[in-house]
């Protein structure tokens, strides 16, 4: 069986097309959805259309690939946004399209199981545009599941770059996690995370494979932050590894991580590319995980 799984996130819309549980193509598209909801409540309507647009092409794509089930879901941008229902609908009766919108617990969950791979208790942690999500649990299942609404497209827009308000409004949200505990090591997931990665190996292209059990120190992000903060917006399009789309979210994103780290008192993030696209598959398309069992 062939899937396509499209996840329409708060900063990127991303497609996986799997046969017979393995990844055949990965694509992404950055439209950044979630541009503006911080302050105003809504989807903006030139988001919503480059990210209509963006999940038509890929929809497309993984059909003529051979994709005999094509899903889609949403996550927090949509989930919390007035209008994430007229969104919806639109793209329904448009488009033909169904939009499968993951409660918080349920993108915890795909979250978990896309990255998880066994080997013990594992905290997950999924740093997004709108939400970051942390999960511990092990082989028999979760043991704690969080999802907040921070994520880098939300800092910026509530907070530019401006340090203090970053580690106070960051600072804020991560006491409502409470405490987290059990767990032998921490997997990081998310494009936030993933990019650290290829800014630090210089990736001329995006490279799963040198992503996928990377360890990310705490050094590492705090050089990033202290490197990518200090290089002014227009100069930054020219980091290696950095997607032009995220330059202007990154900073924060890296001050979230750090203070993820200190919280979760961890030195070091094993990262990983496989997600919630796989744990869609796994979870809502194979139907392979028994969530609740």
């Amino acid at each position: 069986m062939k899937y396509g799984i499209i996840d329409v996130g708060s900063n990127s819309i991303r497609l996986l097309i799997s046969e017979d549980g393995m990844t055949v193509r990965k694509v992404i598209k950055t439209t950044q959805i979630a541009q503006g909801l911080a302050t105003k409540g809504v989807l903006s309507e030139q988001p919503m259309a480059e990210s209509a647009n963006a999940i038509v092409k890929l929809y497309n794509t993984a059909v003529s690939q051979g994709a005999d089930k094509v899903f889609t879901f949403a996550t927090e941008a949509v989930r919390s946004a007035e209008n994430g229902q007229e969104f919806v609908r639109r793209m329904e009766e448009d488009h033909g399209i169904h939009i499968h919108v993951l409660s918080g617990d349920e993108e915890a969950l795909v979250g978990f199981y896309g990255a998880y791979s066994g080997g013990g208790s594992c905290c997950v942690l999924d740093v997004g545009g709108a939400s970051t999500e942390i999960i511990v649990g092990n082989k028999m299942g979760i043991e704690y599941s969080k999802s907040m609404p921070i994520g880098v497209v939300r800092i910026r827009d509530l907070c530019g770059e401006n340090p203090d308000n970053l580690n106070a409004y960051i600072k804020a949200f991560l006491v409502g996690f409470g405490e987290v505990s059990g767990y032998e090591k921490v997997i990081g997931i998310g494009g936030t995370i993933q990019t650290c990665v290829a800014i630090l190996e210089r990736m001329q292209k995006y490279n799963p494979t040198q992503v996928n059990g990377y360890q990310l120190t705490r050094d590492a992000v705090k050089g990033l932050y202290e490197y990518i903060s200090s290089t002014p917006l227009e100069e930054r399009y020219s980091i290696v590894g950095l997607p032009q789309k995220r330059v202007n979210v990154i900073v924060g994103g890296l001050l979230l991580i750090l203070a993820l780290m200190d919280k979760l008192k961890v030195d070091v993030i094993t990262v990983s590319d496989n997600d919630n696209l796989e744990g869609y598959l796994k979870v809502f398309a194979e139907k392979t995980v028994r969530v609740g069992a």
